[in-house]
């Protein structure tokens, strides 16, 4: 007898969710963000872009982002974005799974994701989320990872859809490789958003120092920081390097 089950779509869709919701594990050694997080948290915009090229640390931050916002007692939803959003019901669907993954039900919208929204419009379905989201009573802060697979598409105008009717305890994080479709600049000029380029997510040669352990003078971390231009990947390569060559000197590495 074959113990192979039947391919079952509505299996298979919601597993596919559960992983888009899945935050990805935290690396083992990593440097704390605190001059960003401190950043973000004395901000009063309610949305925050993350836009930098690939090594830039921004996965990390968006981690340490969700555990210091989790431990204040906030939901935090995560969704990781990716090519089939570009389609708005696959966004919507994923967007209601994370944050009903956060903690914050919303039974009859899961039933409106299992039916493929066949009864109610996405815009109407983004009210019925928002409104839940207002009765909460309690903060929430909804991360999107890699934005930048849905730039171009319906998605763009969604945002602007849900930013026109963002309510005061939603927090959203858009983090990608490139800048979003909405309207990022009429929300920066109206002073209502906060924008974190690779230029503030460089290490600073303190956060270099206190990453490497003391392994490091002062000096040598200044002259990393210069050589490296405080990019985050080549700071973890020079680590790697010190390690390789069981060395515990920098002369090497920041003169190559």
């Amino acid at each position: 007898m074959s113990t192979m089950r039947e391919f079952d779509p509505g299996r298979q869709a919601s597993w596919l969710l559960r992983s888009k919701v899945s935050q990805p594990r935290l690396a083992a050694r990593v440097i704390a963000r605190n001059r960003l997080i401190d950043l973000i948290d004395a901000d009063l915009n309610r949305l925050i872009v993350i836009d930098a090229s690939a090594g830039y640390g921004k996965s990390t931050l968006l981690l340490q982002l969700s555990a210091h916002f989790g431990l204040r007692g906030e939901f935090v939803s995560w969704l990781n974005i990716d090519e089939t959003d570009r389609n708005t019901d696959n966004f919507l669907a994923g967007l209601i799974s994370s944050i009903e993954a956060a903690g914050l039900r919303l039974p009859s919208l899961t039933d409106a994701v299992k039916s493929g929204f066949l009864n109610i419009r996405p815009l109407a379905a983004l009210d019925q989320v928002l409104l839940a989201i207002e009765e909460a009573n309690k903060a929430i802060t909804l991360i999107l990872d890699d934005y930048n697979h849905v730039v171009g598409s319906a998605v763009d105008g969604f945002l602007d859809a849900l930013l026109a009717r963002q309510p005061n305890n939603l927090r959203l994080i858009v983090a990608g490789r490139g800048r979003p479709g909405f309207r990022l600049e009429h929300l920066q000029s109206a002073g209502h958003a906060l924008l974190l380029e690779k230029d503030r997510l460089r290490f600073t040669a303190t956060e270099i120092e206190d990453y490497l352990g003391g392994r490091a003078s002062q000096a040598e971390a200044r002259l990393l920081a210069l050589r490296t231009e405080g990019w985050p990947v080549a700071i973890q390569l020079a680590l790697v390097w010190l390690e390789w060559t069981a060395r515990n000197d920098w002369s090497g590495c920041v003169v190559s």
